[in-house]
C-alpha cells in the first residue's frame, strides 16, 4: 500500500503542487478516497490545503506518470497545477531519522522506521519555488511543521515529487565517515548466497552533490546606490541615484547575500563636460552569482565641468 500526501498551494483561484509525498510500505491497508486533513488561511486569496488518501502499489507507477503527462492531477473539483518532466528525477538512499548522523533539517531522512529508496522527481521551474518564497518567513516556518521536509531548508524541493519504497529485505546504514573513508554495512534478512547481490555506489564531490540538489532561484533587491568611479561626486549628476535588480544563483548563496555585497556604478573615466548615457556596472561580493538588471542598462550622466 502507498499513502499520499499532497500539499497544494492555492493563490487566487490557481492551485499548485507545493510537495507531493508517496511512502510505499509493506503494509497491508484498503485504498481510500482522497480526504482534506488540513487548510490554512495565507491571506485573502491564498491557502495550503493538504489532501491524504491510500493508493494500491500497483497503482503508483501509474499515477505518477499520469501526473507527468497531465501536467496536473484532478482532486474533487480543482485540478492541481505541476511542472515536472519525467527525465528530471534522481534516486537515493536514505538513512532513517533516528541514525545520529542524520540531520533531518538540512536533507531528506527516511520517513519509515528504516532506511529507505528514494525517487524524486524535480520541478526545476522558478515559479512555485517564488510563490512560496513570497510567503512571510513566520508563516514559512507555521505551514512548515504540516510538510514532510524541511522546505525552509531545502527551497530547491518546491514542486517535487518524493516517491519513498521502504526497504523490507535489506537495511543499509552507513558504520562511520570522515573526509577520506566511507563504510557501508547491510543486514539481509533471507540467508546469504554467494554471488547473489549486486551493489552500485556513487561517490560525488561535496560541490558536486550540492550542484546536483540545488537548482537555480532569484531574489530581487531594491534601492541599490550607484556609485560614480573616476569621477567627483560634486562634478556629477545622474538620472538616478538607486537602480533594482535580480540575483540568480543557487538559494544557499542568494541567501547569504545582502545589499552590502552588490556594488553599482558609472565609469565616468575621459568623459566631457555634457550630458552622456553611461552603462550600469555591476559586482557581486559572490561570482558564482549573476544578475539582472530590472531597469535601463544605462542611465543619463552630467558633467558639470
Amino acid at each position: 500500500m502507498a499513502y499520499v500526501k499532497l500539499f497544494i498551494l492555492k493563490v487566487d483561484k490557481n492551485y499548485y503542487n507545493l510537495l507531493t509525498t508517496i511512502k510505499e510500505t509493506s503494509c497491508d491497508e484498503k485504498e481510500s478516497d482522497f480526504r482534506k486533513l488540513q487548510e490554512t488561511k495565507i491571506s485573502n486569496k491564498n491557502k495550503l490545503i493538504i489532501y491524504e488518501g491510500n493508493i494500491l502499489t500497483t497503482n503508483v507507477k501509474f499515477f505518477i506518470e499520469n501526473i507527468i503527462k497531465e501536467q496536473g492531477y484532478k482532486l474533487k473539483k480543482i485540478n492541481v497545477k505541476y511542472n515536472i518532466k519525467k527525465e528530471n528525477y534522481r534516486t537515493s538512499f536514505l538513512t532513517q531519522r533516528e541514525d545520529h548522523k542524520a540531520d533531518q533539517y538540512n536533507q531528506i531522512c527516511s520517513p519509515f522506521y528504516s532506511n529507505c529508496n528514494l525517487l524524486e522527481y524535480w520541478d526545476i521551474s522558478l515559479e512555485i519555488k517564488n510563490l512560496w518564497l513570497q510567503i512571510s518567513p513566520k508563516q514559512r516556518i507555521e505551514l512548515n511543521q504540516y510538510l514532510d521536509i524541511n522546505l525552509n531548508n531545502l527551497i530547491d524541493r518546491v514542486g517535487n515529487i518524493l516517491h519513498f519504497q521502504e526497504i523490507d529485505e535489506v537495511d543499509v546504514s552507513i558504520q562511520h565517515q570522515n573526509n577520506k573513508f566511507l563504510t557501508l554495512s547491510f543486514i539481509k534478512k533471507e540467508k546469504y548466497k554467494n554471488n547473489n547481490y549486486i551493489a552500485t555506489l556513487e561517490v560525488y564531490s561535496y560541490d558536486d552533490l550540492i550542484n546536483k540538489q540545488v537548482f537555480l532561484l532569484n531574489s530581487r533587491f531594491t534601492d541599490i546606490p550607484i556609485q560614480i568611479k573616476n569621477g567627483k561626486e560634486n562634478n556629477v549628476s545622474m538620472s538616478s541615484d538607486t537602480c533594482n535588480l535580480t540575483v540568480i544563483g543557487t538559494s544557499d548563496r542568494i541567501n547569504a547575500l545582502t545589499n552590502d555585497d552588490i556594488k553599482v556604478y558609472v565609469d565616468v573615466v575621459g568623459l566631457k563636460k555634457g550630458r552622456h548615457n553611461v552603462k550600469l556596472e555591476v559586482e557581486l561580493s559572490d561570482e558564482t552569482l549573476t544578475y539582472r538588471l530590472d531597469s535601463d542598462e544605462q542611465i543619463r550622466v552630467n558633467i558639470k565641468k
